[in-house]
């Protein structure tokens, strides 16, 4: 009887738990998704900026700038239809213009895998012309994409 009732408990948070995996995320949920990763985009690019300009040791800066091209790599992916209404700071022209924001994503992920490279090199000339690259294709996004704050 004890095996049933384990077995039984097992079965009843398997059903729970992938009944949670099942819901549909609202719009709510998919905003504070996408803000968490613009977010982590964000700190990444501090801390690297930290060490580029001296503050801290690059001792971490290659698994920043990895970090940061992950986090890059799923941004194509945290705009989806129906995350364009709550409070973001979206604007609308992300989806009446997909194909030019997402050549924007695009540049970001590109501009942030080239980046993960150059750090990799440990030429620090080469990091700071690199990380410029990065922080001008997250503004020519935010320019015609974000919302001024």
């Amino acid at each position: 009887m004890k095996k049933f009732r384990q077995w039984s408990l097992a079965a009843l948070i398997l059903c729970v738990g992938s009944a949670a995996f099942a819901q549909e995320p609202t719009a709510k949920d998919l905003i504070a998704y996408r803000q968490g990763v613009m977010e982590a985009l964000g700190k990444h690019v501090g801390a690297i900026s930290m060490m580029v300009r001296g503050k801290v040791p690059y001792d971490h800066m290659v698994d920043q700038a990895n970090a940061l091209a992950a986090t890059a790599a799923t941004v194509g992916d945290v705009f989806p239809a129906g995350s364009d209404a709550g409070e973001t700071h979206a604007l609308p022209a992300i989806w009446e213009q997909q194909e030019d924001f997402q050549s924007k994503v695009t540049a970001l992920q590109d501009a942030s895998r080239n980046f993960a490279s150059v750090a990799a090199s440990g030429d620090k000339a080469a990091i700071g012309k690199a990380l410029g690259a990065v922080g001008g294709s997250c503004k020519g996004c935010h320019d015609d994409y974000k919302q001024a704050d």
